[in-house]
């Protein structure tokens, strides 16, 4: 009889402290600190709305599938530089080749930094330099086969 009762409180005390250990690593794994992961790739879609970023990116991520298409949730606390000033991420175009330093949070991929790479920077027609007296254009020599008919 005493020994059931010791048996029954080694029992209670072994799941105490089974409860207590797997709640303190629970804890634990909960705050662990996020590794930042790095991924250069060009833009192929942003969706402000969704607060989406689409990469194809230089390398596969992932070895086994080999994909290289991969979608960052950025927030407000994605920090997009261009030109060295901040932007917001309205103003990635298509095709930019960008370095995005990111974690993996509940299974998706977080921007944490978007830098696009100012060698590969997309100009629009306001960025070019225009001449201010157009030339006209030369006349193209005759075809050797006669006019066209």
């Amino acid at each position: 009889m005493r020994r059931s009762k010791v048996l029954s409180s080694v029992l209670v005390v072994g799941i105490v402290l089974v409860g207590i250990i797997g709640a303190r690593s629970l804890v634990a794994a909960k705050h662990a600190p996020a590794y930042m992961l790095h991924v250069s790739g060009k833009v192929l879609a942003i969706d402000a709305k969704a607060e989406i970023l689409r990469l194809e990116a230089e390398k596969p991520l992932d070895a086994l599938s080999g994909g290289r298409l991969v979608d960052f949730a950025i927030n407000g606390k994605t920090v997009i530089a261009k030109e060295d000033r901040r932007v917001q991420p309205t103003e990635l175009q298509f095709g930019e080749q960008v370095q995005i330093e990111y974690v993996v949070e509940r299974g998706k991929n977080v921007a944490r930094s978007i830098t696009v790479d100012e060698s590969t920077q997309i100009h629009t027609p306001k960025d070019v330099d225009t001449p201010q007296e157009s030339e006209p254009l030369a006349p193209t020599p005759a075809s050797p086969y006669g006019a066209p008919r």
